[in-house]
C-alpha cells in the first residue's frame, strides 16, 4: 500500500504541470503563463533563501518545495479551470495529505511554507492576473 501512495504522491505534480500546459495550445491562454511562472518562480527563490538562511531549520523545519511547487500550479490553474475549483483544492489536500502520511514533511512544514508564500502569490494574483 505504501508503494501507490508513494507512486500516487509521485504523479501528482506531473500531472499539474501537464494540466497547467494542456490550455496553452491556445494563444489566448498564453498571457496567463506569466502569473503560473511567476508563482513557480516564488517558490523556488524563497527555497533558495532558506537554503542560504536556514529559515525553517531554525525551528527544527523543513522548507517543502513540493508544497510551493503544487500550491503555486494549483494557483495557476484556479484561474484557468473555472469550473474545476473545487478538485483543485482537492487535489491539493489530498497531496498535502498524502506528504504527511509517507512522513515526507509535517503539518507544520507544509503551512508555513504555504504560509510564507501567501503574500507574494496574493500580489501576483493582484497585478498580474487582473491585468494580463
Amino acid at each position: 500500500m505504501t508503494l501507490f501512495l508513494t507512486i500516487l504522491c509521485d504523479l501528482y505534480l506531473p500531472l499539474l504541470v501537464a494540466l497547467s500546459l494542456w490550455p496553452l495550445r491556445q494563444p489566448q491562454a498564453w498571457p496567463r503563463l506569466r502569473s503560473g511562472l511567476l508563482f513557480l518562480a516564488l517558490g523556488f527563490a524563497l527555497m533558495a533563501i532558506d537554503r542560504v538562511l536556514g529559515i525553517w531549520a531554525c525551528w527544527g523545519g523543513d522548507y517543502s518545495t513540493h508544497t510551493a511547487v503544487a500550491a503555486a500550479l494549483t494557483l495557476h490553474l484556479w484561474g484557468v479551470e473555472l469550473k474545476r475549483r473545487g478538485l483543485l483544492i482537492a487535489g491539493l489536500g489530498l497531496y498535502l495529505s498524502l506528504m504527511k502520511v509517507l512522513g515526507y514533511h509535517t503539518w507544520a512544514d507544509m503551512f508555513s511554507t504555504l504560509a510564507a508564500l501567501a503574500p507574494g502569490f496574493w500580489l501576483i494574483r493582484r497585478h498580474c492576473v487582473s491585468s494580463g
